[in-house]
């Protein structure tokens, strides 16, 4: 019994200390950085994408009416990212307006990995922005993030807020299982000050609010934090909220609020999905899109 314990115990080590997998096991005992530091560096880091052609985008017919697809959980490997590829060069609409990202860009948050990403995504020739994964901070990955793609909490308005169809579009950094006490400040009052001026609002961050199954791992651990969110969003009219990091699709609508966690752009067969919003005036729709498997 003895012996069999020090072999688990010798097992359980090996494994944890082992990067084979892309996986920080350390990161599940140490942060190594937070919610409110990353907030406080927000204004010194760059934007993912210029938005000023989003911003001044011009009306038809009188309204602003435009499309952006959302993927989530890339997990890009180094040099391998054969289903964002897939994405970038196949899937796009050229008729979409830009691109969002639920997090998990990468596997292990190596600079290598994040390089991959970006270069694939640029390559779009659209617009594109992404919320801050758990993967993404892997290895000390912030340090690399924020020099490579950018700053983790952020909005833009597309389009001016008096036009038919404007909307207002928030990226939350949930990749330590919280938004902080400074991020939810930050987003009461963006929520309060924008409220009413925009036809629409979009929040979209990494972390899932619910669980689908016994073996789901919701990580937005405060169900507290989870209810005052749920208050926000249905005070201030968010018409969506995008989630990913669970890899399995859910979508519900809870006081007119549509919850919509994303399949992952990682596996390789047909179950995998993205979606595509559709902005016409003040009516706005989604539609889930299957991805042929390779």
């Amino acid at each position: 019994m003895i012996r069999n314990s020090i072999i688990l115990i010798f097992l359980l080590i090996s494994l944890l200390s082992s990067c084979d997998l892309g996986v920080d096991y350390g990161g599940f005992f140490n942060s190594y950085s937070n919610p409110d530091s990353r907030f406080n560096e927000r204004e010194s880091l760059a934007m993912h994408s210029d938005t000023s052609s989003l911003e001044s985008m011009a009306l038809s017919g009188g309204k602003l009416s435009f499309s952006f697809s959302i993927i989530s959980d890339i997990h890009v490997r180094d040099n391998f990212a054969t289903h964002l590829d897939q994405f970038v060069n196949d899937l796009i609409v050229p008729g979409d307006t830009f691109l969002l990202n639920c997090g998990d860009s990468t596997q292990s948050g190596y600079e290598s990995q994040l390089i991959s990403y970006k270069t694939l995504m640029d390559s779009s020739g659209l617009p594109w922005f992404a919320a801050l994964g758990n993967h993404d901070l892997y290895f000390e990955g912030w340090k690399y993030y924020r020099n490579t793609v950018g700053r983790s909490v952020y909005s833009f308005g597309i389009g001016n807020n008096s036009d038919p169809g404007s909307t207002y579009v928030i990226a939350l950094d949930s990749a330590n299982s919280t938004l902080g006490r400074k991020q939810m400040s930050w987003l009461e009052n963006t929520l309060k000050e924008q409220n009413g001026l925009w036809d629409h609002m979009i929040v979209f961050t990494h972390s899932q609010f619910f669980s689908d199954g016994i073996s789901t791992v919701v990580q937005f651990t405060n169900t507290e934090e989870i209810y005052k969110l749920m208050y926000l969003f249905k005070t201030y009219r968010v018409d969506y909220v995008f989630m990913g990091h669970n890899h399995s699709w859910n979508s519900q609508t809870i006081n007119n609020v549509k919850y919509i966690t994303l399949d992952p752009l990682q596996k390789e067969h047909s179950e995998d999905s993205y979606v595509r919003v559709t902005v016409d005036g003040t009516i706005i729709s989604h539609k889930r899109i299957m991805i042929p498997g390779l």
